[in-house]
């Protein structure tokens, strides 16, 4: 028998909350290579997960030789990263290494650092300053042989983008041998590790799988070339070609610019969703204290995961509300200022040992 309720009086609907759009990742790194040797089997973009399947596209002919050596370089880091990528640049047909980049975003921009297979002077200067000027926020390291980084000056093929003025995306690479793959090597190391758990520093590590210097330097070269913001690999704490000092072109430690980047890019994502949320259930987020609040709570949430990854120094971070305007809510505009000292990575280390015959103290 069929019993007759009153359950229709309560109507339930149920909204859920718009999916979560992923974040954007830091952790994977995209190699410039000549399409010419490097068809990438018809695709703009060749992503591999191993060296293993890195090898099987080069007995396809995919890659070349020297873009599998790349690959061994970036698979060979510790942690190992979880892809690695090749993005081909039309040479031929009247591309250069930056429209190529350019090309390469518009296949796919899931990628944040990026080196190039050629070492000339020229192209490293035209990627940089595309790195630079790209809404796209990434990191570009390049590699050079060139013996003038050992002097008092850089290159002078590169001045452009070293130096106090210069390129805060770029990271120069010293190595002897072009056909080495340090570049690839430094940036797949440190970028393996996730900004949103860490914040890794960019000086004192293993870049594994690379080859020592043909000549290494002397004490004095090894000033000079720190002086003008080149990387170098050399023996220390009992490993062979560690990383030192970690510096962009110009002189900023590396995990600054990683720090800034994270922390802004993951701003305007959960502002974002907040945005979205809100819409997708019919609220505002009201210009007043109480949309204040709501993003407030968003910055403090992202300075605390900052804190506890090691980019910010803990009780050293704010956020404010700034006093709400006409123009604001003409605007329909919030302001925040936000304030947060970087955690710092020790580098240099100084102990003044002073022994001697005498007692320190007296004994009672």
């Amino acid at each position: 028998m069929t019993t007759t309720t009153h359950s229709e009086n309560v109507t339930v609907n149920v909204y859920l909350d718009p999916s979560p759009a992923p974040e954007a990742g830091f952790g994977v790194v995209m190699l410039l290579v000549p399409k010419a040797t490097n068809s990438l089997n018809g695709a703009r973009v060749l992503e591999v997960a191993s060296y293993e399947e890195a090898e099987t596209a080069q007995t396809a002919g995919y890659i070349s030789a020297s873009s599998l050596l790349a690959a061994e370089a970036a698979f060979a880091q510790r942690p190992k990263p979880e892809s690695f990528k090749f993005g081909n640049v039309d040479l031929v047909g009247g591309e250069t290494y930056a429209t190529g980049l350019t090309a390469v975003i518009a296949a796919d921009e899931d990628f944040y650092g990026v080196c190039l297979a050629v070492r000339t002077d020229a192209e490293i200067v035209l990627v940089s300053d595309a790195v630079e000027a790209a809404s796209k926020k990434m990191l570009c390291a390049f590699q050079s042989d060139d013996a003038s980084w050992l002097d008092a000056g850089v290159p002078a093929g590169v001045s452009t983008i070293m130096g106090t003025s210069g390129n805060e995306r770029t990271v120069a690479c010293y190595h002897t041998t072009d056909t080495e793959w340090m570049d690839v090597a430094v940036m797949v190391n440190r970028l393996r590790f996730d900004p949103d758990e860490r914040s890794a520093p960019w000086h004192g590590f293993l870049a594994r799988g690379i080859d020592d210097y043909s000549s290494a330097p002397t004490a004095t070269q090894r000033t000079l070339a720190i002086a003008n913001n080149a990387n170098l690999g050399l023996p220390y704490g009992g490993q062979d070609f560690v990383l030192d000092p970690g510096v962009n072109a110009t002189g900023r430690s590396i995990d600054e610019i990683v720090t800034s980047d994270w922390f802004s890019t993951r701003l305007q994502e959960r502002v974002a969703a907040l945005v979205v949320a809100h819409g997708e259930r019919g609220e505002k987020i009201v210009v007043d204290k109480s949309g204040q609040k709501k993003l407030l709570a968003v910055i403090e949430g992202l300075l605390e995961q900052g804190v506890a990854a090691g980019h910010f120094v803990s009780g050293q971070t704010e956020a404010v509300a700034e006093s709400i305007t006409s123009t604001d809510l003409t605007n329909r505009r919030l302001r925040f200022t936000v304030r947060a000292q970087l955690a710092v990575s020790g580098r240099l280390f100084t102990f003044n040992c002073y022994f001697s015959r005498n007692p320190i103290a007296d004994d009672e």
